[in-house]
């Protein structure tokens, strides 16, 4: 996919696709979890009146993530950022085309950006969680070489400028804790969060949004829970849970190979602990469907190896067969669920 169509392409893809951090499958069809049934634990505090305040210790960069990625989720195309402390930071940013090919390059075209820079010390905005900060620095590597191109291996190479940072001047760092309410509807078209799962942005996700092109970095913290997977096993029957930012997947197999038995779309933001009714997704009743889950820390889990009981009841089917997975009551199915190898 080639420069001209990356904006457009961003603008249309929804906020429930993975951003490349912490990658999840996703390609299954979603649906969004009843309203009436979601109960969000997460506080948000009033930010009329009231201002962000520097986090302890003063060094808001020392708390982000190191790795952030601007993408689409479409298309063979990021631009990447490893962040300091200090706020300086490299990247590179990269476009694969294979379709684009020609005599001398059969293999496609690959366009390329390596660059450095700084970022100003975070200020505080008036909104709570929200911090602004401007560019102060950016440089391009090789930069004799942009707007030229060369063959190499059979593959063209068109030094590009940094796609998500070329015009940036504001950007804007939304932590754990920022309304939702309070990010454009641009900024969150490049996330993965989802106002169905929660109203503020979730512990371990972090977006630094560049104002003037409405284009956004995302995130997420070493080991925070939607970067980590978990598994339930009974003889040849498994269940997969999986968090996210749009909505956390649950999927049961009866066995290895065979297509899931049960595949639910978890409205979970990482704390809640209260039932939540869930609809069915990938499935041929998809439109019918609602199981209530809840999804609970298992007392012998640790930080290195976490385990959550996870308990459902088929409310559609109060007589659904979950004995493959170890219950022998109707409709009824609490397991322990741990993180995989």
């Amino acid at each position: 996919m080639t420069r001209n169509r990356l904006k457009f392409m961003g603008l249309l893809v929804s906020s429930a696709l993975l951003v490349a951090c912490g990658e999840k499958n996703v390609e299954q069809a979603a649906v969004e979890s009843s309203e009436a049934a979601i109960e969000s634990t997460s506080e948000v505090a009033e930010s009329t009146g009231e201002t962000s305040e520097t986090p302890e210790g003063g060094n808001i960069f020392a708390q982000m993530p190191k790795g952030f990625t601007f993408s689409s989720g479409a298309g063979a195309w990021a631009t990447s950022l490893e962040l300091s402390e200090d706020g300086s930071f490299t990247g590179d940013y990269h476009d694969s085309d294979m379709g684009d090919s020609g005599d001398g390059y059969p293999n496609g075209t690959i366009y390329v950006c390596g660059f450095s820079g700084k970022f100003s010390d975070p200020a505080p905005t008036e909104h709570q969680n929200i911090y602004s900060m401007k560019l102060q620095e950016l440089n391009i590597d090789d930069k004799e070489k942009l707007n030229t191109e060369e063959i190499i291996d059979e593959v063209k190479y068109v030094y590009s400028e940094p796609y998500g940072l070329e015009n940036a001047d504001e950007l804007l760092i939304y932590t754990p804790g920022a309304p939702l309410s309070e990010i454009p509807e641009e900024c969150m078209s490049w996330t993965s969060l989802s106002a169905s799962v929660s109203d503020v942005v979730p512990d371990g996700y972090y977006v630094i949004y560049n104002v003037h092109d409405e284009e956004a970095f995302c995130g997420m913290t070493d080991g925070c829970i939607w970067t980590r997977d978990f598994k339930y096993q009974n003889g040849e029957a498994y269940a997969n849970f999986s968090p996210s930012c749009s909505g956390s997947y649950l999927v049961f197999f009866a066995k290895e190979g065979t297509p899931a038995s049960l595949s639910v779309k978890v409205p979970w933001d990482g704390k809640n602990e209260e039932p939540m009714v869930c609809e069915s997704y990938w499935h041929d009743d998809a439109d019918n469907t609602q199981v209530k889950v809840t999804v609970k820390k298992d007392a012998t889990s640790e930080p290195d190896k976490l385990k959550y009981v996870l308990t459902l009841e088929h409310v559609s089917d109060p007589q659904f067969d979950f004995l493959a997975w170890g219950s022998d009551e109707p409709g009824k199915l609490s397991v322990v669920f741990e993180e995989g190898e």
